[in-house]
């Protein structure tokens, strides 16, 4: 499963698995601010049909030494 890197999985007491944290699910657009800390997602539609895979964490600094 590929999701951002802050998002988290974890086995609710009712023996259920529940996802939290996944706001940025969708991939970033290109900021228009140089400083820019909120982004404009993809669509679902975009991200389904581009045959190259996108990161979440595009412009974050996770992935900086990647």
């Amino acid at each position: 499963l590929y999701t951002a890197v802050d998002v988290e999985g974890h086995q609710g007491t009712d023996n259920n698995f529940y996802l939290l944290d996944v706001a940025r699910t969708f991939p970033p657009t290109f900021p228009k601010f140089k400083r820019a800390k909120l982004y404009r997602l993809f669509r679902p539609e975009f991200v389904k049909a581009n045959s190259v895979p996108l990161s979440s964490d595009a412009f974050s600094s996770f992935g900086k030494d990647d």
